[in-house]
Parts: C-alpha cells; sequence; structure tokens
C-alpha cells in the first residue's frame, strides 16, 4: 500500500494504483496538462471511498510507501486507465499502415 499526499491531504491506496498516477502525473507535468482523477481509498475506518483530485502541471503530489491495513487494494481497471493515458499523454506514437500511392498514373494538366 501507499500513501499518495497533495495540498488537500493523504489518501492510503494500493501499490499499483500509486504508482500508475505518479507516472500519469508526471507525464501531464512534461506535457504542461492536468487531468482529473478518481481513485479508490482506504480512509481512517479502513472503509473503501474514492477521492477525485487534479494531477498534472503545478499540482504537487507524493507517495510514500505505507502498512498495509489488510490485503493491498486492487482496482485493475483504473490502473489499466491510468498506465494507457500515461503513455498516450507521452506521445507514444502509433503506427498505421498507409496505401502507398500509385506512381504510375498522373493527372493531365496544362502548362
Amino acid at each position: 500500500m501507499k500513501k499518495i499526499s497533495n495540498a488537500a491531504g493523504s489518501y492510503l491506496t494500493g501499490t499499483a494504483i500509486a504508482d500508475a498516477i505518479m507516472e500519469y502525473a508526471t507525464a501531464l507535468w512534461n506535457q504542461r496538462r492536468v487531468a482529473f482523477v478518481d481513485i479508490p481509498f482506504v480512509n481512517g475506518q479502513g472503509v473503501i471511498e474514492r477521492a477525485q483530485f487534479l494531477i498534472g502541471w503545478a499540482n504537487q503530489i507524493a507517495t510514500v510507501s505505507a502498512r498495509a491495513i489488510g490485503s493491498e487494494l486492487r482496482e485493475p481497471e483504473t490502473e489499466r486507465h491510468l498506465r494507457t493515458e500515461a503513455k498516450l499523454t507521452a506521445g507514444v506514437i502509433i503506427a498505421r499502415p498507409v496505401e502507398t500511392p500509385d506512381y504510375t498514373t498522373f493527372d493531365a494538366y496544362e502548362l
């Protein structure tokens, strides 16, 4: 488990979720952009809640390892989404096949 801290407070969440947020926040920071994220966290009473906050440009966050209060909090879909957004934001180029032009035919033109 890890705690994510920002100006609003600290949130105890799963290690993979926290790491994915840091990846996304770094990619956003490098592009001078921000994004709104929604993640699960464990409150002081051990109940799972959700937190929403901005990450990226001019929004400082930090993560710190924390002892687990039970099992590791996982939300694979959120982790996958954050990592995908981080890759897209960082400028990963997706190659697509292109058609080769036919240079054997030319349009008529006048001089």
